[in-house]
């Protein structure tokens, strides 16, 4: 629990500092930078898409991203340093997104010191 407004400040900026880009998977990405479970494929194919954060208060809200899926129900957002390869930051749990065919979900990144 962060009490002073500064710090809160400071934290969600260094948080969102540390990576811009947005991805999905499927299942448990992990705990190292290589996430599990990424989605891959698809036409068009599945990318990771940069977010641009904005910071007020305790939280950074970052804009929008549409991302390419193939079939299959993705659980959970990652956030990554890079467009592609091993830098996951963090993970986070979404309500599953079942599609069963080639489609488009849209992310809205937030993270919130409390």
């Amino acid at each position: 629990m962060t009490n002073v407004t500064a710090t809160a400040t400071d934290i969600v900026t260094d948080y969102s500092n540390l990576g811009n880009y947005i991805g999905l998977c499927t299942g448990a990405p992990g705990s190292t930078a290589t996430p599990a479970n990424e989605a891959t494929g698809g036409s068009p194919a599945y990318a990771r898409q940069a977010t641009t954060w904005a910071v007020s208060g305790a939280q950074a809200l970052g804009s929008a991203v549409t991302i390419n899926v193939p079939a299959g129900t993705y659980s959970y957002m990652i956030m990554c340093s890079g467009s592609s390869g091993d830098n996951m930051v963090d993970w986070c749990a979404i309500a599953p997104q079942v599609i069963s065919a080639q489609s488009t979900i849209t992310i809205t990144p937030l993270a919130t010191a409390s």
